[in-house]
């Protein structure tokens, strides 16, 4: 029998629930029904449902916030971009496929059609649909004929549960949005076939799969990493002289990562994350070279496979193994705290504490990128509210990253966190990463400017590689910057740099900003910075980043 659970509607608001329901029961066909009760936050569901889903009952208050844990990751920001503008009245219906986990733990695949029905100032009051088993996710890409990817991670997890030792080449191609702008998406569709034979045409005894984009993915058993180096570089001399298509002569521009995995992971998606990584690499910084994953293992101190594959683990099973250090803000001379920075930390035993410049960009392409960020503000914000009740004026800073920045749910989840949290404006200082210097200036206040009116403050991280215009402090309008005293390195002796970190303050404090100054160590340059104009400071002298229940006793 289904469960039951309590729920916090009046006795009309229910009869209407019901009586819909019952409307949209008879309609479905014998498919499975589900309704939301908008005002009342209650949302119902068939008893076939509620079986097949596992859920606590038939009505389920705040049954959406429920549902969304259903959702399968990599879809979740799909279903929110349907399903939110048609809770604010903004769209009437949707009809929409995505995959939630069922009782048995697996996902299936399920369509979903519905609308909403409004009430007499034109708000939804209603919001109804039927559900459709479509069974699970087909594996045929329908533009190109290759396997897609989901076939991609099926494949390759039961291979490596098999033992086999495997090398995977993902191909990206630029320039294909600027061709679909000039000739059409069906023209963009055929460079894409062309492509897809192509790659079918130079790798014999391996199997091509198309991925998300414009990339491809190259799973082989018997081609070695220098094999695979080898199909490349011919793939990539043939693409330079153009492709043929519809009597246009197209010149797509590659890049490519590499990674070569064996041993029983526990998700596909780790290789296709350190492939993407490399794959990044390629074409940002290696003109298109091809970049194999672990041959950066020294040049960036990049993790291991395996490492990111108990990565993506522990933070799908709600990010357990991490932790968060919290290191103190000391004010300039008088040595008073003034605030605390939030870091993020991977406990991997026996090792230890893994930080995180050395598995994030690996995860910057990944969607436990999100689900990590989301954790990492409520954490913070819960233990936040202990340091306040000692020092209500002191602010925790957390960091944010451009690909949070860029997610148009992050102020969402932002607002979500300090609502659930409780946790007050003003005491909050959302310090952005030097990576956000690539952003539009306009675009970040546009995210940013209505926490700001609220409180919120924020400051810029590494001032000096990256933000250094004063556009950033005249705009942005900063609580305070970050200054990283490890860039002077002679500023103990030199005259010049103690000159120039003045200088570099002067103009700081001239837009209204403060500046803190990192990387102080020591009881030596504490004294010298003491002389200076800045108004706070941060490093090992004034304690190490330790957990929060550490840090209070000994602030």
């Amino acid at each position: 029998m289904p469960k039951s659970t309590d729920i916090d509607m009046g006795p009309m608001q229910k009869q209407m629930l019901d009586d819909v329901f019952e409307a949209f029961t008879m309609l479905a066909g014998g498919n499975m029904v589900t309704l939301m009760h908008v005002k009342g936050g209650v949302t119902r569901y068939t008893p076939a449902a509620v079986e097949l889903f596992d859920l606590p009952g038939e009505y389920i208050q705040h049954g959406v916030d429920k549902w969304s844990t259903l959702v399968h990751p990599e879809d979740r920001r799909h279903y929110l971009e349907v399903m939110t503008p048609l809770t604010k009245g903004e769209t009437f219906s949707y009809d929409l496929y995505y995959r939630v986990r069922t009782r048995s733990g697996e996902y299936g695949n399920f369509r979903f059609i519905g609308a909403s029905l409004r009430d007499d100032s034109g708000q939804p009051a209603l919001i109804g649909g039927v559900i459709i088993n479509e069974g699970y996710t087909a594996t045929t890409d329908s533009v190109t004929i290759l396997q897609n990817q989901y076939a991609f991670y099926s494949d390759v997890l039961k291979l490596l549960d098999d033992g086999e030792k495997l090398t995977v080449l993902l191909v990206g191609i630029s320039g294909l949005t600027r061709i679909n702008e000039l000739y059409g998406y069906g023209f963009g569709n055929r460079v894409l076939q062309e492509l897809a034979w192509m790659l079918q045409e130079n790798v014999r005894g391996a199997d091509v799969y198309r991925m998300e984009g414009v990339s491809f993915a190259i799973v082989s058993k018997e081609h070695s990493a220098v094999q695979m180096s080898q199909i490349y570089n011919s793939l990539r001399q043939k693409l330079r002289y153009g492709i043929r298509v519809e009597g246009r002569n197209i010149t797509p521009i590659a890049a490519a990562g590499l990674v070569s995995a064996e041993g029983k992971l526990r998700d596909a998606r780790s290789v296709y994350t350190c492939a993407d990584f490399a794959f990044r690499v390629s074409k940002n910084s290696k003109h298109g070279e091809l970049v194999p994953y672990e041959a950066m293992n020294d040049s960036v101190e990049a993790v291991t496979l395996g490492d990111i594959d108990e990565i993506r683990a522990s933070v799908v099973d709600g990010c357990r193994d991490f932790i968060l250090c919290y290191q103190p803000i000391m004010k300039a001379g008088t040595g008073k705290v003034s605030g605390v920075e939030t870091f993020v930390r991977w406990h991997k035993d026996p090792a230890g504490k893994v930080f995180p410049e050395r598995f994030l960009s690996v995860l910057e392409g990944d969607y436990v990128f999100d689900e990590l960020g989301n954790w990492v503000l409520n954490r913070a914000m819960q233990d936040g509210l202990k340091v306040i009740e000692k020092y209500p004026d002191i602010l925790v800073g957390i960091n944010i990253f451009s690909i949070q920045l860029e997610d148009k749910y992050f102020g969402d989840e932002l607002q979500r966190a300090m609502k659930r949290t409780g946790f007050p404006a003003a005491n909050l200082c959302l310090e952005l990463t030097k990576g956000c210097r690539l952003l539009d200036i306009d675009y970040i206040k546009s995210v940013l400017g209505p926490f700001q009116e609220k409180g919120v403050h924020i400051a810029i991280d590494d001032y000096g590689e990256g933000f250094e215009s004063l556009r950033s402090l005249k705009e942005l309008k900063p609580r305070y910057v970050k200054y990283d005293i490890g860039q002077m390195k002679d500023f103990r002796s030199g005259n010049a740099d103690q000159k120039s970190l003045r200088a570099i303050t002067e103009l700081v404090n001239a837009y209204g900003s403060d500046m803190c100054v990192k990387s102080v160590n020591d009881r030596e340059l504490f004294d010298i910075l003491s002389g200076l104009p800045i108004s706070s400071v941060q490093g090992d002298h004034s304690g190490k980043p330790v957990p929060m229940d550490e840090l209070l006793t000994i602030l």
